[in-house]
């Protein structure tokens, strides 16, 4: 099971799990239908999802998702949503041989990842201010899982290029899956982040009602950052 995060390469991955189901399948792996929202997954294929995201272990879909495995003779299922790190002792009680992918980033990453985020959407005009406690949120909610759960359960990986199998996730992601003999090209993560200026520039307008000019600005912002040299 791969629990996904904020900010991890979670969502590419699964787009690129939805488009190669065959080469998983030739390779012993079974990847699910994936629902369409972002962070669910395929999490419906053994949870009881409702409305307010809140879910429930479904023995009935489980049984149905291993013979469904079986026929494709697959040696592995492999499932991965967000939802998964608010019920991971309910499917590691319910569930045979579970293990737990998970990425650990560099907390101020995280924490600039997600303000980064917050920023672009339009959802803050504040600027950066580092927070110990949150900085920490991330790695101690990981930390309290891994101590409930037990380590037997947890593949932990490092979420930085440097540290990725052949400095690519999705070959790293493989090689948590025991499969190293797949050559594949590497995932583009980088793709929608905005250069730092235009960052700040885009901050700067989060404090106005920008409706009108919302359009051209994301444009503008997005060809300024795909051609802005690095300094």
């Amino acid at each position: 099971m791969h629990c996904g995060g904020p900010k991890n390469g979670a969502a590419a991955l699964r787009r690129w799990f939805k488009q190669n189901v065959s080469l998983l399948e030739q390779v012993g792996v079974y990847y699910p239908a994936d629902e369409n929202t972002h962070d669910a997954g395929n999490a419906g294929q053994i949870l009881d999802i409702r409305a307010d995201n809140s879910a429930t272990f479904s023995k009935k879909k489980y049984q149905a998702l291993l013979e469904q495995a079986e026929t494709v003779k697959a040696k592995q299922v492999l499932l991965s949503s967000e939802l998964f790190s608010s019920h991971l002792p309910s499917l590691v009680t319910n569930a045979n041989n579970v293990q737990i992918i998970s990425y650990v980033a560099i907390p101020s990453y995280q924490y600039e990842s997600d303000y980064r985020y917050l920023v672009k959407e339009g959802l803050t005009a504040e600027k950066l201010m580092l927070d110990n406690r949150e900085l920490a949120f991330h790695i101690n909610t990981l930390r309290s899982q891994i101590e409930s759960i037990g380590a037997s359960h947890f593949i932990l990986r490092a979420y930085h290029k440097n540290c990725f199998y052949r400095q690519d996730l999705l070959s790293d992601f493989l090689l948590a899956l025991g499969i190293t003999d797949v050559i594949t090209t590497p995932l583009n993560l980088c793709d929608e982040v905005l250069a730092n200026d235009a960052l700040e520039l885009k901050r700067w307008f989060n404090q106005f009602d920008t409706g009108l000019i919302q359009s051209e600005l994301e444009q503008f912002l997005d060809f300024y950052s795909h051609n802005a040299r690095p300094y």
